[in-house]
């Protein structure tokens, strides 16, 4: 955070802001005072019903999904038609660099808020933490200034009556999972950032086999090196996933055999420097540790994996040149980035080098054309290695139909072919809001999950969300109904997204598709297409002031090369009750089946949980 008195980048991110951010900012601190530890007894717990409580948090979350959109405009130049490893970069603050600043005096006064976020996806650079982890009676740029801790630790009782969740060799078991936990948070004029670690350690009456250990955490802050000038991001990421693929999204019941940890480690060191109005410049250097840890799999009467660990470093260097608001209603951005990648992945040996300049003009305050044009050059390896150079370029607009609702829509050619692009975020009234992206892009599972990942942010559940749309993160280190493949793909992902909150109920429909085709695999791997559909309803509701009741369903089809279609369809059901001021009970039910695994059986899984939580 920086200081009022100070002349610093944050003076005129300040001076852009003005009352509205504050306000918003002061909202959101206020409403982490309210939710108190309940609020960090759900983060800490990882909400085993991930699905509606993150869909609960997109809908209450509305001001904050709009906060996070408007704090992140003005620095999204690093994006245009460079990597997302650069969409990091922000000013300490989560501020913006308005193109209404004539507005304080400077300028010229121009104000359209269909030029923020010029860059190729509009990814706001503002993440988690920032508004959902402000220290009780402050705000981002207030007064009140420190940090905090809260400890806690969790304890659940599981019995269930397919422990390995297979077709063959069903197995009851029951057992017990410990989960310490630690949420902080920092807020001072040289630092802001958060933290919640939750470990879990699983034991096993009988099947003491499936015992194990995982790491669960997500991390990020901002530092000021030098006023003015230097800046460090960071960002941290543990999570569990299902190397075959989940319906239910939650790993409560996954077997020790398919767990996939993934853990992402990242900083970005930047410079930053306005030249009046007249342009922004940045200067930044990422680098980006990526590693997937598990057991190899492979398809039946196949000894060649689809799935090994893996380890990728990636390191990138990248500048953006953006035009200010003495353009008036013209938006002008210059950007490029060099990437190369190490390890012992897919993309050990690739690189990547993209720039070109993109155009915007505000027809109206809520309109603006979008054009813009580059050049690629790209080369992968693995077992069938492949190019990608040549021209890039993209045509679309840019809506922005009020304080928080904006659309971006893109047609062009990246990566060698041309797809659409699309990025949606639309309050349909006081109440419901619909949110829609859709990407098309070549990388690995891994990758795009990490690009989407530095983009996040938390909300006031602590449940990821997307940081452009408020839209939750589906299996952000999974790849949902997916198997997890150490493959280079052309990965098309479409999500929408509808909520509906009340004084008491909260409700969530969710559209998921998913297509992997395999350009190339990781020496010593296979790879094989696979598509992905699924629906998920989810509701909550507040029986009494220390009561809420919650429910998740899925619906989900998977097909894949040279098997037959597999269906899937998950439940589950939670109550959870304060029983105390620090601690909290809960009970849960489960109900997993799928049609075809990849051994080509059909599973049913039943799971009942009771869990307590207590708070020092």
């Amino acid at each position: 955070m920086w200081s009022a008195r100070r002349k610093s980048a944050q003076a005129w991110v300040a001076e852009g802001q003005a009352a509205q951010g504050k306000a918003t900012q002061g909202r959101a601190a206020e409403e982490q005072a309210a939710r108190g530890k309940a609020t960090q007894a759900r983060a800490a717990d990882g909400q085993a019903t991930r699905g509606e409580a993150a869909q609960a948090g997109a809908g209450r979350g509305k001001g904050e999904g709009a906060a996070a959109h408007r704090l992140g405009a003005g620095l999204c130049a690093a994006l245009a038609l460079a990597s997302p490893a650069a969409a990091q970069l922000l000013a300490p603050g989560g501020g913006e660099v308005r193109l209404d600043a004539g507005a304080e005096g400077r300028g010229s006064g121009f104000s359209a808020p269909a030029l923020d976020d010029i860059g190729l996806f509009d990814t706001p650079l503002m993440r988690g933490g920032e508004l959902g982890l402000l220290p009780a009676g402050g705000t981002a740029a207030g007064p009140e200034r420190g940090w905090g801790i809260s400890p806690s630790l969790g304890l659940t009782l599981a019995g269930t009556d397919n422990v390995r969740n297979t077709a063959r060799d069903r197995r009851g078991d029951a057992y017990l999972t410990l989960t310490p936990a630690v949420t902080a948070f920092a807020s001072t004029a040289r630092f802001s950032g958060s933290l919640a670690y939750n470990p879990s350690g699983r034991f096993h009456a009988e099947d003491t086999r499936s015992d194990r250990f995982d790491q669960r955490f997500f991390g990020t802050g901002q530092a000021v090196l030098v006023e003015d000038l230097l800046f460090l991001d960071l960002l941290g990421s543990g999570s569990v996933s299902d190397v075959e693929g989940n319906a239910s999204g939650s790993t409560a019941a996954l077997d020790r055999n398919r767990a996939v940890q993934t853990t992402m480690l990242q900083a970005a060191p930047y410079l930053l420097h306005r030249f009046g109005g007249d342009a922004t410049l940045q200067l930044g250097y990422a680098v980006r540790n990526l590693v997937q840890d598990g057991r190899s799999a492979a398809l039946p009467g196949s000894s060649t994996p689809f799935f090994k660990p893996e380890e990728t470093t990636m390191q990138e260097v990248q500048g953006a040149l953006r035009s200010g608001e003495n353009f008036g209603p013209l938006g002008l951005q210059l950007s490029g980035s060099g990437t190369t990648y190490s390890g012992t992945s897919a993309l050990a040996g690739a690189h990547r080098i993209q720039g070109g300049v993109e155009a915007r003009y505000a027809v109206t305050r809520w309109l603006a054309p979008v054009v813009a044009l580059g050049y690629e050059d790209q080369s992968f390896g693995g077992t069938r290695p492949f190019t990608v150079q040549g021209m890039t370029w993209s045509v679309g607009a840019r809506l922005t139909a009020g304080q928080d609702s904006s659309i971006l829509l893109r047609y062009g050619r990246r990566d060698g072919y041309e797809s659409a692009s699309l990025n949606a975020n639309v309050a349909l009234g006081a109440r419901t809001r619909l949110t829609a992206r859709y990407s098309d892009q070549i990388g690995t599972a891994l990758l795009q999950s990490a690009d989407l990942l530095s983009a996040a942010r938390t909300d006031a559940l602590g449940n990821l969300v997307d940081g452009h749309s408020g839209g939750r993160l589906v299996a952000p280190f999974g790849t949902g109904l997916l198997a997890t493949q150490s493959a280079i793909t052309r990965n098309r992902r479409g999500t929408l997204g509808l909520s509906q909150s009340w004084t008491r109920d909260t409700l969530g429909f969710f559209f998921t598709y998913d297509e992997r085709l395999p350009l190339s695999a990781a020496r010593g791997t296979t790879a094989f297409a696979q598509t992905a559909y699924a629906v998920s309803l989810s509701w909550s509701r507040q029986l009494d002031p220390a009561t809420t009741g919650s429910a998740f369903a899925t619906i989900g089809r998977t097909e894949r090369d040279g098997a037959r279609t597999s269906d899937s369809y998950g439940l589950r059901l939670r109550l959870n009750h304060s029983l105390t001021a620090s601690l909290s009970g809960w009970v849960e039910y489960g109900f997993g089946y799928r049609s075809a695994d990849l051994a080509g059986g059909s599973t049913v899984q039943n799971l009942i949980i009771l869990g307590l939580r207590q708070f020092f």
